[in-house]
């Protein structure tokens, strides 16, 4: 599926709430979504233009509908590191969006902002993510985290000079 990533815009609010209210979406990820309101979306939409620890992008199909959210989050300039995350709306799961979103994200963080390193972390049965971050050549991480809820899986720049699988597949 033929997905871009784009500037989050005002519009996009009304669909972002709606993977918030998603139950099967919402049960991987921390955070309380229970009383989000569209204005809510709203405000976090603005301030995602102003804000220096994070890159915040919408998903976008190819009529540039929102389809769901990317963020490169916890930049460290210093470490040149940052963690990535990835939501998408239900009607696009399953259809490779999700791998191609990333691949963006990787080229973002690693060629237009030159982190070395991007992590994630993944509920440990989460096993759909835990899959797609090893097919685009993520390792996981030994240990758990977040109270032994998360793995955590890292990609290094040097691994990918645009030959791993985030480039390739």
């Amino acid at each position: 599926m033929a997905v871009h990533l784009r500037e989050l815009k005002k519009q996009d609010a009304s669909f972002m709430l709606e993977w918030m209210q998603d139950r099967d979406i919402i049960r991987y990820l921390d955070g309380n979504f229970k009383d989000i309101s569209k204005e809510d979306c709203e405000k976090f939409i603005f301030a995602s233009a102003y804000k220096i620890s994070r890159r915040d992008f919408a998903v976008a199909d190819e009529n540039d509908e929102y389809m769901g959210f990317v963020a490169l989050k916890d930049i460290d300039d210093d470490e040149k590191s940052a963690e990535i995350s990835i939501v998408l709306r239900r009607k696009m799961q399953g259809k490779g969006a999700a791998k191609e979103a990333l691949k963006q994200l990787i080229r973002v963080g690693f060629y237009g902002m030159r982190l070395n390193v991007l992590y994630c972390y993944t509920k440990i049965e989460n096993n759909k993510a835990m899959h797609l971050f090893e097919r685009l050549g993520f390792i996981r991480d030994d240990g758990l985290y977040n109270d032994n809820r998360d793995y955590r899986f890292i990609l290094k720049r040097e691994d990918n000079n645009g030959n791993s699988n985030a480039s390739k597949n």
